[in-house]
């Protein structure tokens, strides 16, 4: 029985890291963070992403909160002085630190058909920057 469900798991676990290597190759070419941003930007199927709420933190760096109160998984990407990409499950956040500085950010709401969010953001230190999806 162990190893029934050890041989599953080790398909599933195949599986799944053949679905992310598709994911990150598109015709030839390895998908990054900022591609991903670029394709977005390319298609102009976006919307505008509402701008984070901000408060005062004891950082010296700037600190993104992600809140998910949605359905889907959030797709949360920005590039600037830091990379990142986040998947925020529904009813999950997310909190990171990264360097102050002007940021492209990309939010996809997974399997919704929603169009995509973008926004130029510039994080400042000492901030706390508060997005929420509903």
């Amino acid at each position: 029985m162990k190893a029934a469900l050890y041989i599953a798991l080790t398909v599933v676990a195949a599986g799944v890291q053949q679905a992310i290597k598709k994911d990150l190759a598109l015709k030839g070419r390895v998908v990054t963070i900022q591609t991903e941003i670029d394709d977005v930007l390319g298609s102009g199927h976006y919307s505008a992403l509402p701008a984070p709420d901000a408060a005062p933190t004891s950082t010296r760096h700037a600190v993104v909160r992600v809140v998910n109160n949605s359905r889907n998984t959030v797709r949360f990407l920005e590039t600037g002085p830091t990379s990142e990409l986040h998947p925020i499950p529904s009813g999950g956040n997310r909190e990171m630190v990264v360097s102050p500085g002007d940021y492209q950010i990309v939010a996809k709401l997974e399997g919704s058909g929603a169009l995509a969010l973008y926004r130029k953001q510039t994080y400042s230190p000492a901030t706390k920057y508060i997005f929420l999806f509903r």
